[in-house]
């Protein structure tokens, strides 16, 4: 039998702006996690400015998030491995002070 993989991954829901000022993300009090790019939702543009934003915040590689839900949508549910929701809410709460 193979070892049970224990590394953590979260799927989170994502409502996504398009067309913001400017990058940025927060948590609402009621727990959403908001997320605004620059980018137009045409041709993929803003689900990558989501992933390469969303990548740079929590401090891994672009290439471990991966949309699984809602790509055509502003409501997204994204899958981040080797972390736990709690400690996404952390590291994105701390983002928001700067």
């Amino acid at each position: 039998m193979a070892p049970k993989d224990e590394s953590p991954e979260s799927r989170i829901a994502i409502r996504l702006k398009p067309r913001a000022k400017n990058n940025r993300i927060s948590v609402t009090a009621g727990g959403a996690i908001e997320i605004a790019v620059t980018s137009p939702p045409v041709d993929d543009r803003a689900n990558e400015q989501l992933a390469t934003f969303l990548s740079d915040c929590l401090g891994i590689p672009k290439s471990s998030i991966a949309i699984v839900g809602g790509r055509h949508s502003r409501n997204k549910v994204v899958s981040v491995p080797g972390m736990t929701k709690e400690k996404i809410v952390q590291k994105i709460k701390a983002r928001e002070g700067r």
